[in-house]
């Protein structure tokens, strides 16, 4: 059976309330079901469930913001592990997960010093799995601070005091993107350090295009050869801009190009 005619006749299926159901739970812990060798080696080391992805038609949540959401899919974690390393002072900073899906970014800072881990989420089915996966991580770490999941809009995030890194994996559409960089630059305070890390930044222009923001960091990085079979490309763009800081742009010359409209972007040389 070839892949758009399952997606249709799930899709089909999914308006019986209790196939949808049945779906929503495969999707969100249906990497219960693989065999462990096929099992991503993030929710290995942690006995977490971030691998299997959700279809958009199971996320929608009856809010303004279904029309602009993006399927979930796990981020690229030696990426994000990657850009965290060149970060300075992450003990001074909270981690903030912009949509946070089931968490799998979250485990990944909480392998570094933050003050504090947190993510946002508005579909509360994923805010469930997320908080599961959140309390395993604790279990198997309990010296890492706790991670924390809030449900509501990450758009329009209540930022925890202090400084923050505040993290997107390609979470929702222009719009939403566009709202989020107001907010920020509304709510910034003098002083306060706002650094935005966006993996497969397809609306990274938003930020580029954006005074307040300076993009500071851009490349395509390589998945591990243990994550390259559970991603959908070899390797990963990924950027970083900062609030309010007025330094060289040099990262900049490297354009964001999107090859895949909607779903997949690249940093050229």
């Amino acid at each position: 059976m070839g892949l758009g005619l399952r997606r249709r006749l799930e899709r089909t299926a999914a308006r019986h309330p209790v196939v949808r159901r049945a779906l929503t739970r495969f999707h969100l812990f249906g990497a219960g079901l693989i065999a462990r060798e096929h099992t991503h080696p993030i929710d290995r080391r942690y006995g977490i469930s971030t691998q299997t992805p959700v279809p958009l038609y199971l996320l929608k949540t009856g809010s303004s913001a279904d029309g602009h959401m993006i399927p979930y899919a796990g981020c690229v974690p030696s990426a994000l592990r990657h850009v965290l390393g060149t970060l300075p002072n992450d003990h001074e900073a909270t981690f903030v997960d912009l949509g946070c899906g089931k968490g799998r970014a979250l485990a990944v800072a909480s392998e570094f010093s933050f003050r504090a881990v947190m993510g946002i989420e508005l579909n509360p089915d994923l805010v469930a799995v997320a908080r599961r996966n959140a309390r395993r991580v604790s279990a198997a770490q309990p010296t890492r601070p706790a991670i924390r999941i809030d449900e509501g809009d990450a758009s329009a995030p209540a930022l925890p005091e202090g400084d923050v890194v505040l993290f997107l994996y390609h979470p929702f559409g222009e719009p939403l993107i566009r709202r989020l960089t107001q907010h920020l630059v509304q709510s910034h305070a003098p002083g306060r350090v706002i650094h935005v890390i966006y993996e497969n930044p397809v609306h990274g222009a938003v930020f580029d295009d954006h005074p307040a923001f300076r993009r500071i960091f851009a490349a395509m990085l390589s998945c591990t050869a243990e994550e390259c079979r559970f991603a959908f490309d070899a390797d990963e763009a990924i950027a970083i801009w900062r609030l309010d800081d007025d330094g060289d742009d040099a990262a900049t010359r490297h354009p964001i190009v999107v090859t895949k409209p909607g779903y997949r972007a690249v940093i050229r040389d």
